[in-house]
């Protein structure tokens, strides 16, 4: 749910620090691939996710395993986990197609733009992609009218709601 709220990286989201939530703001600020910092708008969802988390007293992170330490491995274990699930599918002749917890990133980019949330180059600086080339690829899941808001359209930041459709639970 918290990778499609707010598109991060598996990678900053274990290492992702209550440090870094600024409830006043409504953002996150993270350190991203090659040690970026960015700051990415906090939803009322994401927050939500946020406080259902168990705190740690005496540990950093938002996200945690044993004695407080950040979530690691997750991928690979998500990765078995598909690949047994397709496995067992396929042997009851069920079609299952396997993702990854990155495809919820790009997944978030995709809903972003066709909500009209911002404009290719505001996805751009949430992402934290070097290129807008990297960005650019989802406009290839958009409608031509689609593709043209993203990417002449003004940013509407001031509004922080839930970017999924996703229902706090």
């Amino acid at each position: 749910e918290f990778a499609r709220e707010t598109g991060l990286r598996l990678s900053e989201m274990d290492y992702l620090r209550h440090a870094g939530i600024d409830r006043d703001d409504r953002t996150i600020t993270i350190f991203g691939k090659g040690e970026k910092v960015r700051t990415v708008p906090l939803s009322t969802f994401a927050e939500t996710i946020i406080d259902r988390q168990p705190r740690y007293i005496g540990k950093p992170y938002v996200f945690w395993k044993g004695k407080g330490a950040p979530i690691t491995g997750l991928s690979s274990r998500i990765g078995g986990y598909m690949r047994r699930v397709s496995r067992k599918a396929a042997q009851q002749g069920e079609e299952f197609h396997a993702f990854s917890i990155h495809d919820l990133r790009h997944l978030f980019a995709v809903e972003y733009l066709r909500k009209g949330k911002g404009s290719i180059y505001d996805l751009q600086g949430e992402m934290g992609h070097d290129s807008i080339t990297t960005t650019e690829r989802y406009l290839a899941f958009l409608t031509p009218d689609q593709a043209k808001v993203a990417r002449f359209a003004v940013s509407q930041k001031a509004t922080q709601e839930p970017r999924s459709e996703g229902v706090a639970s």
